[in-house]
């Protein structure tokens, strides 16, 4: 609050758990959360950090933002980090949802197409990787996104691929898992040893992209038992 604002709720001390903020990856590593000036210890059940910043946003709109006078609030989640500020003129579906899935490599290139600008191939006449993010134009247009046929990731050591609705995700020196986020959005069933050829494919279209990117993969990784 000493940085201009009235009122605050939320973390001060970077990412954390969502569920239970004293779980943490690394030994000793303690975050802060804050509620006002004071600081906050949410409870270790029953609290998700995505609702929780959420109803305290709809608190404070009902509390401040019926009157006639100016009001800013600004809502920042962990998932994802930050707001993404759209852009209307280029949006038909005002007020719906897309459940298409979208990565931030797809930025670039929605950017990129808004203002009719092609992505160099060399730059001091070097060459440059193309770019693998697709445009989200078709999307904001309410148009069904044919191109995108899956994202990769990795992270200090977790890594994760999804197709469709298929996610074969692993956490750093943990086996792989699979799960259809269809009907299984929290990710709390695993069906790699049921689906056994999908998380195969899965795996060898993780790998290559992974090689690709010169990724540093752990042995486990590379198998898939």
């Amino acid at each position: 609050m000493d940085r201009g604002f009235h009122d605050y709720y939320g973390l001060i001390s970077g990412a954390a758990h969502y569920f239970d903020i004293r779980r943490t990856k690394q030994a000793g590593l303690v975050r802060h959360f804050a509620r006002g000036n004071e600081e906050y210890l949410p409870p270790a059940e029953g609290w998700y950090m995505t609702d929780a910043l959420t109803d305290c946003a709809v608190r404070m709109l009902e509390q401040h933002g019926a009157g006639n006078k100016p009001f800013f609030l600004y809502l920042a989640y962990m998932a994802p980090h930050w707001p993404l500020h759209a852009w209307p003129a280029g949006i038909k579906k005002k007020g719906e949802i897309s459940h298409q899935p979208a990565h931030i490599i797809d930025i670039m290139a929605t950017f990129l197409e808004i203002a009719g600008i092609e992505y160099p191939d060399n730059f001091h006449e070097k060459p440059i990787r193309a770019s693998k993010g697709k445009s989200l134009l078709p999307v904001f247009k309410g148009l069904p996104d044919t191109e995108q046929t899956g994202y990769c990731w990795e992270h200090l050591g977790s890594a994760a691929i999804r197709e469709d609705s298929w996610k074969l995700i692993a956490e750093k020196d943990q086996p792989w898992e699979l799960y259809n986020l269809s009907d299984d959005r929290t990710e709390l069933n695993d069906l790699i040893t049921i689906n056994t050829e999908v998380a195969y494919k899965l795996h060898q279209n993780w790998l290559a992209w992974a090689e690709q990117c010169g990724v540093k993969i752990q042995d486990i990784h590379r198998q898939m038992d």
